[in-house]
């Protein structure tokens, strides 16, 4: 019980933090720590990956940083891909599963690492959504969302949220920036779109019987006080070191799944 509850303070604390889902975390921890089935791992993740969101949106909520239309839109995009998802991983077997879970891994160690320097923002005015958004503390965003990027990047953020049992955040918050959407708006729309795109793929796993309730009693706890740390840490603290440092660390369980696998 002691490591689940660490496992969903990291979690919650590193989604909130990203706003990420934590289910790259996750995922490879409860196979190799707790002796999960990938099947298994990856539905136990959704589930855990909605709290993660559910709470997460709940302290930026507070702070006033949510794009709650771009949100919303987006969500109907991403929904579908999150069900697609969930329902094909009944189609590969554990020890692929595996494998394509760790190919994804370098892949986004390789984005955290260059972080958004190798990506220009694409403004295309005929397909720009311009938004203006005020926080709590009265700072003024003022940003163009170009519609085109961003709502096949969301399909592909919520397919991967079903099949690799990740909220999609890893990949939403790149595709937010790179669609014009400033960072910190970025983190904490992405938090709550989380929660759609996980309750969507949870579905699909429940269907599946991939969801082991009884590991979720440690999960869920350590994810709250997780979540609520983390969001406060995102106002104050540099991505930079952080996505240096969690880039090693995703290369790290990439190699250690793949010996497994």
């Amino acid at each position: 019980m002691a490591g689940l509850l660490a496992l969903g303070f990291c979690t919650g604390l590193i989604g909130a933090f990203m706003g990420v889902g934590g289910g790259f975390i996750l995922v490879p921890a409860l196979i190799l720590l707790f002796g999960l089935s990938a099947h298994q791992a990856v539905g136990t993740s959704v589930f855990t990956v909605m709290c993660t969101g559910l709470f997460a949106s709940f302290a930026y909520f507070k702070q006033k940083r949510i794009d709650w239309p771009l949100g919303f839109i987006l969500e109907l995009i991403t929904a579908p891909g999150a069900f697609m998802g969930a329902i094909t991983t009944s189609y590969i077997t554990s020890r692929n599963l595996e494998l394509l879970f760790a190919c994804l891994l370098l892949v986004l160690a390789f984005y955290m690492w260059t972080e958004r320097t190798h990506f220009k923002k694409v403004n295309l005015s005929k397909n720009s959504w311009k938004r203006i958004i005020t926080d709590k503390d009265g700072k003024l965003f003022k940003y163009e969302v170009n519609l085109v990027i961003i709502f096949i990047l969301s399909f592909l953020a919520g397919f991967s949220s079903g099949f690799f049992g990740i909220g999609g955040g890893i990949v939403k918050v790149p595709a937010l920036i790179y669609s014009g959407v400033p960072v910190h708006i970025a983190v904490a729309t992405s938090s709550f779109m989380i929660i759609i795109t996980a309750s969507s793929a949870i579905m699909g796993h429940l269907s599946l019987g991939n969801i082991c309730f009884d590991y979720l009693i440690g999960l869920v706890p350590g994810v709250v006080f997780g979540t609520q740390i983390g969001a406060k840490m995102a106002k104050k603290a540099k991505a930079k070191t952080i996505r240096r440092f969690f880039s090693i660390f995703l290369v790290l369980i990439a190699i250690c799944m793949f010996l497994r696998a």
